[in-house]
């Protein structure tokens, strides 16, 4: 299995690792590399089962608490991750679940470098919400600003965009009071701690500054709801004008029509005074 996920070729990988999970745990064996390789590999899947593929990494993770490589196959798993929330494969709530995890990690350099990294995360997701509202309302397409679909589009970014704020917050303050209170605890601070609260503190003023954007992405969604409602209203007026007048045509056709028989008439009765 890891020579086919090595190779990518993802669904061999898959199948092989499902079998030697299974021949493992019928052993009474630890099955972590097959489990993770199932994990990442099932990201491929055209419908990846989210729930799956989570308990199959955190069984990876969790039962190699000495594994001095757990952050990188974090850091791998999220990278492939990544790319299915782009395209909507996985949800974004799985940054949720993994921070969870994360949180039973013995206070060390690898914890530090797992939650940094999910924290980042984060804040990718944030801005590729944030660059979708804006590109959209702000297209120069007319066929993009027109349709219903764009505002369907920057609606639900805007609420992924608020859900990844409220989520990611108390995740920034409970890692800042954890390395604090380690601190004060001990007269010796590591460097890795350090770095670990500088980088809390930076995602802090990064997420003020995004937070403090959303009043700005809400008023670019209303002003894109405005003009397509009145794009709407003016379809609804033009449709009852045409209307209107396809009827106002009739008794104008009937009053030509009856003027043109009478004048036929007349045309007729006058030839046969004529004649006679």
């Amino acid at each position: 299995s890891l020579l086919r996920f090595q190779q990518n070729d993802y669904a061999a990988a898959k199948a092989a690792s499902k079998d030697a999970y299974a021949l493992a745990r019928q052993l009474d064996q630890r099955a972590t590399l097959p489990a993770y390789i199932y994990a990442t590999a099932s990201l491929y899947d055209p419908k990846p089962e989210s729930d799956a593929i989570f308990q199959y990494f955190a069984y990876a993770v969790t039962n190699e608490q000495d594994n001095a490589l757990r952050h990188w196959l974090f850091a791998i798993f999220l990278d492939r991750a990544s790319y299915r929330m782009d395209d909507g494969g996985v949800d974004a709530t799985i940054l949720d679940q993994l921070f969870n995890l994360s949180r039973d990690f013995v206070h060390d350099e690898r914890k530090a470098a797992v939650q940094a990294g999910l924290l980042s995360r984060y804040f990718i997701r944030i801005k590729v919400e944030q660059q979708k509202v804006s590109s959209l309302c702000h297209s120069n397409s007319k066929t993009i600003r027109d349709s219903p679909k764009t505002l369907d589009v920057v609606k639900r970014s805007l609420a992924s965009y608020k859900k990844l704020l409220a989520a990611s917050r108390p995740l920034i303050d409970e890692q800042s009071t954890l390395v604090l209170a380690k601190e004060q605890k001990r007269w010796f601070v590591p460097d890795w701690e350090k770095q670990w609260l500088e980088k809390t503190r930076g995602a802090d003023q990064l997420w003020q500054s995004y937070s403090a954007g959303t009043t700005a992405l809400e008023g670019m969604v209303r002003e894109l709801e405005i003009y397509q409602q009145s794009l709407s209203q003016k379809s609804r007026t033009a449709s009852v004008s045409q209307e209107i007048s396809a009827q106002s045509e009739w008794p104008t056709l009937i009053v030509w029509l009856v003027a043109l028989a009478v004048i036929l008439i007349g045309v007729g009765a006058f030839v046969r005074r004529k004649r006679t």
